[in-house]
């Protein structure tokens, strides 16, 4: 018998945020990035074309601010939906289900912002980034000497067993 982690809607998703957690998280979604986007000027016109690259470039680099911002918001939506305690359901997990876990972004777990590879560790107290998201959806802290993949890392940062962290990587 194969593991199946159990579905639930939006509705009971949504249940899992408090009131404020929610109208935080429409201000930011919806009035703040509609906002921040229509702040940004557009590039305007010219014919000389360094100051057209440079232009094109301050819009480009404030743009990806704005995004960067709202990807920040969906990482956050997400974080909430992964602690959901799901009932224990017996059975088994397979490969496939393993494997896709494995390949979960390690960066999309990370609560502090990846930069340049490298981010706060969660397992001891950090002031400047120690621990290195590698190639191959990897982490390692060069601090605590913490190691391993998107499954350990789930389990660690979750305290949940392998079964429930692979059911939670692994969506159906």
């Amino acid at each position: 018998m194969e593991y199946t982690p159990p579905r639930i809607t939006t509705r009971q998703a949504l249940e899992w945020f408090d009131t404020d957690e929610l109208r935080q998280l429409k201000t930011d979604i919806t009035d703040n990035f509609v906002e921040r986007l229509q702040a940004i000027p557009k590039p305007k016109t010219t014919k000389d074309e360094t100051l057209k690259w440079v232009r094109q470039s301050v819009y480009e680099i404030e743009l990806e601010e704005v995004m960067g911002h709202f990807s920040r918001v969906g990482k956050t939506i997400e974080r909430k939906l992964h602690s959901i305690d799901f009932p224990d359901v017996p059975g088994t997990i397979t490969q496939d289900q393993i494997d896709r876990a494995r390949e979960y972004p390690i960066e999309d777990l990370v609560e502090t912002p990846v930069r340049r590879g490298m981010a706060l560790c969660p397992f001891h107290p950090d002031n400047n980034p120690s621990m290195s998201v590698q190639k191959y959806n990897r982490y390692k802290c060069f601090s605590c000497d913490a190691k391993g993949d998107a499954i350990d890392f789930y389990m660690k940062t979750r305290e949940v067993d392998f079964l429930t962290a692979v059911a939670r990587l692994s969506p159906l």
